[in-house]
């Protein structure tokens, strides 16, 4: 939940996560973490995934190490690019209502049977790789 309020003439967003306030700071250091831990698992460089979304490689950069935050714009392009939903970006899950049901299926396996589930479908996509290219 986000609550946006003005002190002072000051607009201030107070994010709350799991019942807990973050400030901006800690915000932008689990943004970058989620971001980091996709474009890892992705295999993309800091440059694709940068060109990908938009943005600067510098910016990019500053964005995984939590050390800036990004306009709505930028968010909508970042999760876009990760092919993942702002809201996971923002709060660590994602909505189920905006999951494919693919995804909601993968959600109820445990690490070992999802792990198993990924190989299975690499396999899968290299079949259908194969098939396309005779």
């Amino acid at each position: 939940m986000i609550l946006y309020n003005n002190y002072y003439g000051y607009d201030i967003a107070i994010i709350i996560v799991g019942g807990k306030n973050m400030d901006r700071q800690s915000l932008n250091k689990k943004i970058g973490e989620r971001v980091r831990e996709i474009r890892d698992y992705q295999g993309l460089s800091r440059e694709k995934a940068a060109e990908m979304a938009c943005i600067s490689t510098q910016f990019f950069a500053d964005i995984e190490v939590g050390r800036k935050s990004m306009t709505t714009s930028t968010l909508r392009n970042l999760s876009s690019a990760l092919g993942v939903s702002s809201d996971y970006l923002l709060f660590g899950y994602q909505n189920d209502s905006d999951s494919t049901p693919l995804q909601q299926m993968l959600t109820s396996l445990t690490n070992e049977e999802l792990s198993i589930a990924e190989d299975m479908l690499k396999v899968l996509l290299r079949g259908f790789s194969l098939k396309s290219k005779s």
